[in-house]
């Protein structure tokens, strides 16, 4: 096997099992850790309205978690796209630079200064 290819494979190979165990552990290790552990047993069958509304509540406390983890794992994706755009942006500059370095080579060499 090419050594560059087995070097490509295998740090793409890396990335995809950071990026799976980061995931992982952001949507559903940390909110487990977040949550609290109150689980609530009623004693009779019937539910009144006010019993549906606490377990609506409760419903929506036991998302909470999962909201932040998902907060956090966005507040890491925004910050790798705002990287990832000014790398793009530098390029764009450098090789704007460079054409602008050119044409004033050209201009330089057939004025004949």
């Amino acid at each position: 096997m090419n050594r560059v290819f087995f070097k490509f494979l295998l740090s793409f190979l890396v990335a995809l099992a950071v990026g799976t165990l980061s995931g992982d552990a952001f949507l559903h290790l940390i909110p487990h850790s977040l949550s609290f552990a109150h689980h609530h047993h009623h004693e009779n069958p019937g539910m009144n309205f006010s019993e549906g509304h606490q377990a609506h509540q409760e419903q929506e406390e036991n998302l909470d978690p999962v909201w932040k983890g998902l907060t956090a794992l966005s507040g890491v994706y925004i910050m790798f796209l705002i990287e990832h755009f000014l790398t793009l942006a530098k390029m764009y500059k450098d090789k704007k630079q460079k054409v602008r370095l050119c044409s004033f080579c050209v201009w330089f060499l057939k004025s004949g200064i």
